[in-house]
């Protein structure tokens, strides 16, 4: 599967799960410039 691919699957199940599609969005784009993010932290605050 392609990352698109992956996003919109993961931003499906998010929408299913009643996440804000803001907060779903922030994770999307972060793990796509994961290599670029100084503290992985900001990511695991938006997925708890």
């Amino acid at each position: 599967m392609s990352y698109d691919e992956v996003a919109a699957k993961f931003l499906d199940c998010a929408a299913y799960a009643k996440w804000p599609a803001s907060k779903a969005n922030a994770v999307v784009e972060m793990v796509r410039k994961l290599e670029m993010v100084p503290d992985v932290r900001k990511l695991t605050a938006l997925l708890g």
